[in-house]
């Protein structure tokens, strides 16, 4: 813009024209200035729009996952109180079967225990010859006895002819 000095004249006229184009030049940029602002507005009132559907979207997938999630838990629980009511009751079952295990076996200890110490106390007394004197003595024929084989009274010399043995009496 030239420099205006005072020395120059200016008309009124010429000043009410300037003036005027100056006016229009700002009220142009305010009417861009308040187009801008109106848009900005729009596309912020767009913007809460979409934000409140987004929301209310994931919202209503969110109870709808809660739903699945607390139904998947229902079918969890389920399945796996079944299991645990397995494991206690094998549990239980495997403890008993091991103290009635161990019961029996002391049961069948005192009664052969019992029955020993009662043969002892009626005064019945096995006796039993120790093992090497069972050894010595000769047992008893069970079948009837036949007659002794000879033997040879001595060997033949070895030079003489081969002889049969004598052959037993029948």
């Amino acid at each position: 813009m030239p420099r205006i000095r005072m020395s120059d004249p200016v008309s009124r006229y010429e000043l009410n024209s300037k003036l005027a184009a100056q006016d229009a030049r700002l009220d142009s940029a305010v009417h861009q200035m308040l187009g801008i602002v109106t848009r900005i507005d729009q596309t912020c009132g767009q913007i809460r729009a979409e934000n409140k559907q987004l929301h209310e979207e994931i919202r209503s997938d969110m109870k709808e996952l809660r739903a699945e999630n607390k139904a998947m838990e229902n079918r969890f629980d389920a399945r796996f109180s079944s299991m645990r009511t397995t494991i206690i009751v094998t549990a239980v079952a495997t403890a008993l079967s091991i103290i009635f295990g161990v019961g029996s076996l002391i049961g069948t200890l005192t009664s052969t225990m019992m029955g020993i110490f009662q043969v002892v106390a009626s005064g019945q007394q096995f006796m039993q010859k120790p093992f090497s004197e069972q050894q010595l003595t000769p047992s008893p024929p069970t079948a009837p006895s036949r007659p002794a084989i000879p033997q040879p009274q001595a060997a033949p010399p070895a030079d003489s002819p081969h002889t049969a043995p004598p052959e037993p009496n029948r």
